[in-house]
């Protein structure tokens, strides 16, 4: 009965180790998707700040809505 009871405990080891690994996958998949995110945010901060110095010299520039008595709409 005592090697049934080994060939358990080796499963039971195998299956720990096996959702260890997968834990690890997982976590360091989230980390890369965040950390995507994370770069992809600071290049859109980095744009957008580009656009704004570039275009600092047009008369509206930053104004996300037309100037009071517009016709524009």
């Amino acid at each position: 009965m005592s090697h049934l009871a080994g060939a358990d405990m080796s499963r039971g080891i195998d299956r720990h180790e096996e959702l260890c690994a997968l834990d690890a996958l997982y976590n360091l998949t989230a980390q890369g998707i965040l950390f995507c995110w994370h770069v992809i945010g600071i290049h859109a901060a980095e744009k957008h700040t580009e656009d704004r110095a570039h275009n600092a010299h047009e008369p509206n520039a930053g104004r996300d809505r037309p100037r009071r008595g517009s016709r524009n709409r």
